[in-house]
């Protein structure tokens, strides 16, 4: 089986967004100044600027119930409902985790802010109402495997 330190939580999305916040609060910016932060109105997300670069954090509950539903093939006995709250709890648990690692690094100076969250930063609206991040541009484009394989050349800009 394997190891999901969130597996099994308790602690409400409403507690644990809490403390992505309390932990959102001591990020600062180079400069010293403090970030704003947020969440999307469908809870699927945390956002936050960071040097004037908006940042956009997805939570990706559908894809743990999923993994949750594969583990529970003729159903939970706790029932479906229940199973896709728990799959929301432990996707938030996960992110919090992360930002804890993360920042850990970023405040011990071993990462830039860019080696951890340049894949999360939102890129201007090219479609009106679609949200498309760098990472997802680049999974979509199938421009990474471009840059690996050399038919993407990127040039530096002066």
């Amino acid at each position: 089986m394997t190891y999901r330190r969130s597996r099994g939580t308790t602690v409400t999305v409403r507690r644990t967004k809490a403390q992505i916040g309390d932990l959102l609060d001591s990020l600062r910016e180079p400069s010293g100044k403090g970030i704003k932060y947020g969440f999307d109105n469908d809870n699927t997300a945390v956002i936050f600027q960071y040097c004037g670069a908006p940042v956009r954090l997805k939570v990706d509950s559908p894809a743990r119930f999923t993994l949750l539903q594969a583990e529970n093939p003729r159903g939970p006995r706790m029932g479906w409902y229940a199973l896709r709250e728990q799959a929301d709890r432990e996707a938030w648990r996960n992110l919090l985790d992360w930002l804890k690692i993360s920042i850990t690094l970023l405040n011990d100076g071993q990462f830039r802010f860019i080696d951890l969250f340049l894949p999360f930063v939102q890129m201007p609206e090219t479609v009106p109402g679609e949200i498309v991040t760098l990472g997802d541009y680049f999974a979509k484009e199938g421009a990474l495997k471009a840059l690996t394989t050399g038919q993407l050349m990127i040039t530096e800009q002066s």
